[in-house]
């Protein structure tokens, strides 16, 4: 029977009750002073989208480090929460840091920061108890994840509005729905055994949502409230994923999937993006009539990922 994972009691301590009530808060009312006008919306986004990382963030990491120091390096949660602390801290300092920047340099920044963090984030879910007993098996799921990513981004390239599509965003657009995929594949077959894991997923996604927003509204230029709306997932986020993390037992791993179910095969729901690209392909083709490079290799890329 597993056990809850203790955190050196953090959530008993008078500090830790009082940050938990108050970073939030802080984020919460640097963020109305935005859309209040009262403090510029990109300073007031930094401001409250660091303070939370830094808090979130670091509590994860000092989670890891008791996880190990206890139950030594074996255990999942270990690495996983250390990992998602990672994530939470790059994607986080990276938006602190854009008021810093010059504006053509922002893109660029929040790309570097969501790239990071998307790493982080599927590195942490896939270590996390439950999501897989095996190298083998971490990278199945990290290919049924790729395989809906690349099924999604070739749909949604289709049936864009018109227009030409900065490369920055492209490049943000790809990353973030990669990451949405796998850590949604992975959550899903980790909460059979971990239940707590649904809550860390569900936080990684929208915190990269967040900076992938962040991406795409300095790619194609943007109003204060964008800004600010943006950044409510970035608060969110890593609240929730510290919340799943405390939360992630210890105890033995599950055994070893079947291979059946560590197939996309055995996901039926899964294929649907896979009928979603082929009808925007089919529609594409009636309405427009020819495919442009980028459509074609994500086309082209469909077939051998829903096949393997």
């Amino acid at each position: 029977m597993s056990a809850a994972v203790p955190e050196r009691d953090e959530a008993r301590y008078p500090a830790t009750r009082f940050l938990d009530i108050a970073v939030p808060t802080l984020a919460g009312i640097v963020l109305l002073t935005g859309f209040l006008d009262v403090v510029p919306a990109l300073a007031s986004v930094a401001t409250a989208v660091g303070a939370i990382a830094l808090t979130y963030g670091s509590r994860l990491i000092r989670h890891a480090l008791h996880i190990r120091a206890t139950y030594g390096s074996h255990l999942g949660t270990c690495r996983g929460a250390g990992m998602l602390g990672i994530g939470v801290l790059t994607g986080g300092l990276s938006v602190a840091c854009l008021p810093l920047v010059s504006p053509a340099a922002r893109p660029g920044l929040a790309l570097g920061g969501l790239a990071i963090a998307v790493l982080a984030y599927l590195l942490g879910i896939l270590l996390l108890p439950g999501a897989a007993t095996s190298v083998s098996t971490r990278l199945r799921r990290g290919f049924d994840g790729l395989s809906i990513a690349i099924a999604v981004s070739f749909a949604g390239w289709l049936l864009r509005p018109p227009g030409p599509v900065p490369p920055v965003a492209l490049a943000g657009g790809l990353l973030v729905i990669t990451g949405i995929a796998v850590v949604m594949v992975t959550a899903l077959r980790a909460a059979r055994y971990r239940p707590a894991a649904l809550l860390s997923g569900a936080g990684a996604i929208a915190a990269m949502s967040g900076i992938a927003a962040l991406v795409l509204i300095f790619a194609y230029g943007h109003g204060p409230w964008s800004l600010l709306v943006a950044a409510l997932p970035l608060v969110v986020g890593p609240i929730v994923i510290a919340s799943g993390a405390r939360r992630a037992p210890a105890g033995p791993l599950p055994p070893p999937a079947m291979e059946a179910e560590s197939r996309l095969t055995a996901y039926p729901l899964l294929s649907v993006p896979a009928v979603v690209a082929t009808l925007a392909a089919a529609y594409h083709l009636v309405t427009v009539g020819e495919f442009d490079r980028t459509s074609i290799v994500l086309g082209l890329a469909v077939i051998p990922a829903m096949v393997v």
